[in-house]
């Protein structure tokens, strides 16, 4: 599919929007202007997952026509991690060596995983980040214990899995590269060219994929990402859930504020985001069905009271 890719700026540099974002103090002055702090009452949890309805959910299925389908998750293997708490732990707890020479047997593994880092595919909950000492609509962060987990924000909004719309913004293919250089940024100029390009309109309720081309760890320097100029945007259109090949901010950041898209999107905005995905097979697939837009489906494991699960994001044309 040959898009029509011209745009404001160059990956990495600054757009006008994108400086006037960035030299108006900071992203700081965005947690008050883009917040959604009781937007959907005050009781609420499920922040910009109020935005997907039952009919967003039926037309995404209008989507599927092809039952072509693409996982979007890193593999989970035995791998070391930077630090040890995010190295899988994975045992056997019974192996072929274990079993009689006749008759049935089995084997069975046990398994221990950080839920966040560079790593892995996951989904961040609001317990995750926190800004002031609170987190989404104003839950204090020492309701997050040790010993009980995270007696509010936590997973349980997600637990009956996200589906909606899935939209991809390429933004290595928009510069025509295989990979963005870390502490490059994607503006919110390169997202209205990226979706002019492919004729796609963003909604409220979608979930925004964004790939960079990113396969990285953090030991290796940095990573590129969303600039500022994309949280406006991101409020703008009602994006409810952002899925990344990366960690969602540019590091180095270009802020003050060391992760301001993690911050302001998921602290003041309520937004879900997804770190660490695999989308070069979803990005192929799209250029061969001519369509970046999808049915997408998120299943995180319902882990109660905690900021984070695995997840392998679904992608079905």
């Amino acid at each position: 599919m040959k898009l029509d890719l011209e745009h404001e700026g160059t990956i990495g540099s600054m757009s006008s929007r994108e400086l006037d974002a960035t030299n108006s103090t900071n992203a700081a002055s965005y947690h008050d202007t883009l917040a959604n702090h009781g937007r959907w009452g005050a009781d609420d949890e499920a922040g910009t997952l109020n935005l997907i309805t039952a009919q967003d959910v039926v037309r995404a299925a209008g989507l599927v026509r092809s039952g072509i389908h693409v996982s979007c998750s890193r593999p989970v293997g035995m791998q070391k991690g930077k630090i040890p708490q995010r190295s899988v732990l994975h045992l056997m707890t019974r192996s072929g060596k274990d079993n009689p020479e006749e008759g049935s047997g089995e084997a069975t593994d046990w398994v221990g995983v950080g839920l966040h880092g560079t790593e892995y595919t996951h989904l961040d909950a609001h317990s995750h980040i926190f800004w002031n000492g609170e987190m989404y609509n104003h839950r204090s962060m020492g309701a997050v214990t040790t010993n009980a987990g995270a007696l509010t924000g936590g997973l349980e909004p997600a637990f009956h899995g996200i589906v909606g719309r899935g939209i991809l913004m390429d933004a290595a293919e928009q510069a025509g590269i295989d990979c963005l250089e870390y502490g490059a940024t994607v503006s919110a100029d390169q997202l209205d060219a990226w979706f002019a390009a492919v004729s796609i309109e963003p909604r409220a309720g979608d979930v925004l994929y964004v790939r960079t081309g990113n396969k990285k760890t953090e030991d290796e320097g940095g990573f590129p990402g969303l600039a500022v100029s994309a949280l406006p945007w991101f409020k703008e259109h009602d994006i409810s859930v952002l899925v990344t090949d990366a960690v969602a901010d540019t590091v180095p950041s270009h802020d003050a504020i060391e992760m301001p898209i993690h911050s302001v999107g998921i602290a003041a905005m309520g937004m879900w985001f997804v770190d660490n995905a695999a989308l070069d097979t979803l990005s192929k697939t799209c250029s061969a069905e001519s369509r970046y837009e999808f049915l997408t489906i998120l299943a995180p494991i319902p882990f109660r009271r905690a900021t984070g699960s695995l997840v392998n994001p679904l992608a079905v044309f």
